[in-house]
C-alpha cells in the first residue's frame, strides 16, 4: 500500500511537457564603449551591457515577420547600472521581435523604461536591420531631463555589434514519453488503490 501511494504521488510530481510549455527568452548583450553625458555624472562603465530575461507562456511561433508586438508574463531588462522589472510599478516594455524557421529570435526591439516627474530613464536593445543587424545598438540612458531647454543625462551604448540570444530547449521525445507513461501509471495505480479493501475500525 505504501509502496503504492509513493509511485502514485511521484507520478503526478512529474512535470507534463506536452501541456502548454511557459518559454523563457534571455538575450546578453555586449559590453559598452560609448559614453556621452549632458550635465549629469557619468554612471556607466566598459563592464556594462544590456540584458534581457522574458516569459511567454507558450514558444514564440516560426517566421514571424515584421515586427511584431509580443506581451510576456514577466519581463526583467537591465543595463547594468539600472534594472526595469514588470513587477516594478511604473515600468513599461515594449516587446517586437522577428523569428527564423526553428522559432529563434532574428531581430528585435525592445526597451523598458521609467518616466517618473519628467525624469526619463530606460534601457533597450533593438536588432532591425536585414543585413546583419548593422544597424543593432544596445543603450542605457539615465536621468534624461530638460531644464531651459538644456539636456541632462547619461548614456553608455554599444553600436554594430549585437548580443545573443539562448535558445529554448524543448523537451526531448524520450522524455515525453517517460512523462506519458508515468501518468499512465499514476492513473493505473489510483485506480487500484481505490478499489482495494479498507481496513475495518475497531471497536473496543
Amino acid at each position: 500500500m505504501r509502496l503504492g501511494t509513493a509511485l502514485l504521488s511521484a507520478a503526478f510530481l512529474l512535470p507534463l511537457p506536452m501541456a502548454a510549455q511557459v518559454t523563457d527568452y534571455t538575450y546578453t548583450g555586449n559590453e559598452f564603449n560609448y559614453f556621452p553625458t549632458s550635465g549629469e555624472p557619468q554612471v556607466f562603465t566598459g563592464s556594462d551591457f544590456v540584458s534581457v530575461e522574458f516569459t511567454l507562456s507558450a514558444p514564440l511561433a516560426d517566421n514571424l515577420t515584421g515586427l511584431n508586438y509580443i506581451y510576456p508574463t514577466s519581463f526583467t531588462v537591465s543595463d547594468g547600472y539600472q534594472t526595469f522589472s514588470s513587477s516594478t510599478p511604473g515600468v513599461t516594455g515594449s516587446f517586437q521581435v522577428d523569428t527564423n524557421a526553428n522559432g529563434n529570435i532574428t531581430e528585435w526591439f525592445i526597451a523598458a523604461s521609467t518616466d517618473v516627474d519628467g525624469v526619463f530613464d530606460q534601457a533597450y536593445t533593438q536588432c532591425t536591420s536585414s543585413q546583419n543587424c548593422d544597424g543593432s545598438q544596445d543603450l542605457g540612458e539615465y536621468d534624461d531631463y530638460q531644464i531651459d531647454y538644456y539636456p541632462y543625462y547619461a548614456e553608455g551604448s554599444v553600436s554594430h555589434d549585437p548580443g545573443k540570444w539562448s535558445v529554448p530547449e524543448n523537451p526531448s521525445p524520450l522524455y515525453i514519453l517517460m512523462s506519458a507513461a508515468a501518468l499512465a501509471l499514476g492513473f493505473r495505480l489510483r485506480g487500484r488503490l481505490a478499489q482495494s479493501p479498507q481496513p475495518s475500525m475497531q471497536t473496543s
